[in-house]
């Protein structure tokens, strides 16, 4: 059964207009040209306290990769702990090294940050090479859900992959597949992937 449509949006109208056509959480960033980046404080104090839908925030300096400078670590920092002030439903970050391995250090320091806010790991997942110890690893620290549409690319171009990591977290911590699922082909995903939650721009 389908319990979440994520509905990835660009600031607070963009939000505004998916509860309204409802989506069951929001994803709330800007600059989403450019995959999506820390939105405005503003855009977060409204969306938590006038929408229906959970919010989930992005935590994200740039576009580009997901190595980040020790400059940017810190404004994360510092946007993250302004943020959890108003008591958003997720945060939603993801840190690579250079070889795109999981940057678990900086991983674990703002999971225990948010606490007690759940995180979604994003699409940065995508560009791991071994996916299923990355798994083990983010369900091991309490990392709530997976954000991927499995490979570089549309989900619906790898529903194979997805559906063998669905299985392989068996439970342990949620695969939300994303990009390229809209709600007219929802049905269809869903029927191959049983997956719990789905994330996409036009998913409602």
């Amino acid at each position: 059964m389908i319990e979440m449509k994520e509905c990835c949006v660009e600031g607070y109208p963009q939000a505004l207009a998916a509860d309204k056509r409802g989506a069951d959480r929001v994803e709330l960033c800007e600059n989403l040209a450019e995959g999506g980046t820390t939105p405005s404080y503003g855009a977060v104090k409204l969306s938590v306290e006038r929408l229906q839908a959970k919010v989930a925030v992005m935590i994200r300096p740039r576009g580009g990769n997901f190595v980040y400078s020790q400059e940017e670590f810190d404004c994360m920092r510092e946007d993250m702990k302004t943020l959890k002030t108003l008591n958003p439903d997720v945060f939603v970050l993801g840190f690579l090294h250079e070889d795109n391995n999981l940057d678990r250090e900086h991983i674990q320091e703002f999971v225990a940050l948010a606490d007690p806010i759940p995180v979604t790991f994003h699409m940065a997942f995508n560009r791991v090479p071994d996916q299923k110890e990355a798994i083990d690893f983010l369900a091991g620290i309490g990392v709530e859900r997976i954000l991927t549409s499995g490979k570089e690319g549309k989900a619906p171009d790898h529903l194979s992959h997805i559906k063998e990591l669905i299985d392989y977290a068996a439970g342990r911590i949620i695969i939300m597949p994303g990009a390229g699922i809209r709600s007219d082909n929802l049905d269809e995903v869903h029927k191959f992937l049983q997956g719990t939650e789905y994330h996409g721009t036009k998913i409602v």
